[in-house]
């Protein structure tokens, strides 16, 4: 067992984190401070180490040592150069937190095998992915597959709590929606995807709900295995924030069932989870609609017919329209898949995550590709839709504008 235990002093000016790692054994450990992905912008700029009894490298230091300690320190914690960010509320207050996720964002110990045990202790309430709460001066011990170190860490006095989801928030009169409401539909997908996965342990998520003033109304998140953070900058409720908000959480959630893996297979990985994540979460006349939605943006889209090779890491993530191609060919074809197959699309699509799951746990990360998915979905024009980039056909009984328009009939038989 690995014992870690957080202690936080602050004042106006910084924070200063000490992680203290203790254990029996003397197995080699890899030691991470915050580094680039963590969510607080450039974070990893501003740390600077107070103590360490372990040699850092890049961010990264290894030991054997039955102890570690490392004390350090970073006194930005929100960068205003986003270019819509005109005014963000202060972390720390009278000497205390108000309010600060972190995803990547402490010091973290881990050894790259599954089924570890770790005991957390801290000196200050804190929200932690597949944990939940983790009240100050107690602790709790869990086994964890490799996934630890991708833990969400969250500190707000302010919090809802559920049944597989825990929400922080600062104010929750800039919300614009009925969070019990909200998380109600969101337990129910989580429990129709256990189900429909045959998950048996149960994970706690952790979510995030920040507000701040922007020069945009504008509304965005990112996810991360078992939390993410959502960031809402509109100053009034906006009509449809209700169910825009529904959909984010949910897609993001869906992260934690889908495939994942790098930019060429980015169409499943994020298609498939927009796809899924409204099947099992709303009505058929509800999935219709959103379906047309999709259908008119993938039509309209100039990138449409783009090779899948031609979609590198410099374009993905510096042209927003070749970014959101992923999101919208991934969700019509497997649109076209469940037309095609019917249920065996979700047999065959469970099976595929199944694999991928036990690749991942064997560390083989390199067998996860478009060949295997191919093999898996059995699909004879793969190669033409994802690789090759043609235009997916569908099957509807009317068009709108040149476009496939689908009633309920087309796609639920």
């Amino acid at each position: 067992m690995i014992n870690i235990h957080y202690d936080f002093q602050y004042d106006e000016n910084q924070l200063i984190i000490t992680m203290i790692v203790s254990r029996k054994d003397t197995k080699k450990l890899i030691i991470e401070l915050p580094n680039k992905y963590a969510s607080i912008t450039n974070l990893h700029k501003n740390i600077k180490i107070l103590e360490s009894n372990v040699n850092f490298n890049n961010e990264r230091a290894y030991s054997n040592k039955k102890e570690i300690i490392v004390r350090y320190t970073f006194k930005k914690y929100y960068d205003s150069t986003h270019p819509n960010v005109n005014k963000r509320f202060n972390v720390i207050k009278n000497g205390t937190f108000l309010f600060l996720n972190v995803m990547n964002g402490l010091a973290v110990v881990y050894n790259m095998e599954d089924n570890v045990k770790i005991k957390f202790s801290t000196n200050y309430d804190m929200l932690i992915s597949s944990i939940g709460l983790l009240k100050k001066n107690k602790s709790v011990t869990k086994v964890f597959d490799q996934n630890y170190r991708r833990l969400f860490f969250v500190f707000s006095n302010n919090y809802y709590k559920s049944k597989h989801i825990y929400i922080g928030y600062y104010d929750k009169s800039k919300m614009f929606i009925d969070l019990k409401k909200l998380i109600h539909k969101l337990n129910k997908l989580i429990d129709t995807c256990d189900k429909f996965f045959n998950i048996k342990s149960k994970q706690i998520y952790v979510i995030s709900y920040q507000d701040f003033i922007g020069k945009q109304k504008e509304s965005y998140g990112s996810g991360y295995y078992y939390g993410f953070e959502y960031t809402n900058s509109y100053p009034k409720k906006p009509i449809d924030i209700e169910q825009h908000t529904l959909i984010y959480f949910a897609h993001e959630l869906y992260h934690n069932y889908n495939v994942s893996g790098k930019i060429p297979i980015s169409w499943i990985t994020e298609g498939f989870t927009e796809f899924f994540c409204r099947y099992f979460l709303l009505t058929k006349s509800g999935f219709t609609y959103e379906a047309n939605t999709f259908i008119k943006k993938y039509y309209h889209s100039k990138f449409k017919n783009i090779k899948n090779n031609q979609i590198n890491h410099e374009n993905y993530w510096n042209d927003n329209e070749i970014n959101k191609l992923s999101y919208i060919r991934g969700f019509v074809y497997a649109l076209y898949l469940y037309q095609k197959y019917g249920n065996m699309f979700l047999i065959r699509y469970k099976n595929l995550v199944r694999v991928v799951y036990k690749l991942k746990k064997q560390g083989k990360y390199s067998k996860i590709d478009n060949n295997l998915i191919k093999k898996l979905l059995h699909d004879d024009n793969f190669n033409n839709y994802i690789i090759n980039g043609k235009t997916i056909q569908l099957e509807s009984s009317s068009t709108q504008y040149g476009v496939p328009y689908l009633m309920v009939s087309d796609i639920f038989i």
